[in-house]
């Protein structure tokens, strides 16, 4: 794996696939998404429009690469973010737990050309969290999948209104 020198202290970063870890010095963000394939799973930072890698998601809509499987916490706007991969037809399946403000989601979405997951923000956060441990499977549950006692105490309140 490699990164792209953005401050002047080096960064190390691990490459998953050996174990190994290793430094390179990247000179663009072109060359930072040159090893992104057609069908690449991308887990993308940031919440909302806030914190997101602008300059790389750029690229990889320079790239050209299709067919992709985004997993972010949103898809951006129209125009901005994510949007703009979905705008040049570039994501084949987002898995998010917001989706609520981008127009070309949505009509992708109706007209089945989107494939859809939405999964609860805590959730999402944990198989990440999961995922960057190592973990295959997390053990995870909602809230919605719990079960609720159905017994409930009831409180009665009586108002007096002055006369």
């Amino acid at each position: 794996m490699r990164s792209l020198r953005t401050a002047p202290e080096h960064r190390r970063s691990l490459d998953v696939r050996s174990g190994n870890c290793e430094h390179q010095d990247l000179e663009s963000f072109t060359e930072a998404v040159a090893d992104i394939t057609d069908g690449a799973t991308l887990v993308v930072g940031g919440f909302g429009l806030c914190g997101i890698p602008e300059n790389l998601i750029a690229a990889v809509h320079e790239s050209g690469v299709r067919n992709l499987k985004i997993i972010s916490n949103n898809c951006g706007v129209d125009d901005f973010g994510l949007g703009i991969l979905l705008a040049n037809n570039q994501v084949a399946k987002m898995v998010s737990s917001y989706v609520g403000e981008n127009t070309i989601f949505e009509a992708q979405f109706l007209s089945g050309e989107l494939e859809v997951e939405l999964v609860p923000q805590g959730t999402l956060a944990e198989r990440m969290r999961a995922a960057g441990a190592g973990i295959r499977r997390s053990t995870h549950r909602p809230a919605l999948a719990q079960r609720w006692p159905t017994a409930r105490r009831r409180a009665s309140f009586t108002a007096r209104v002055p006369p």
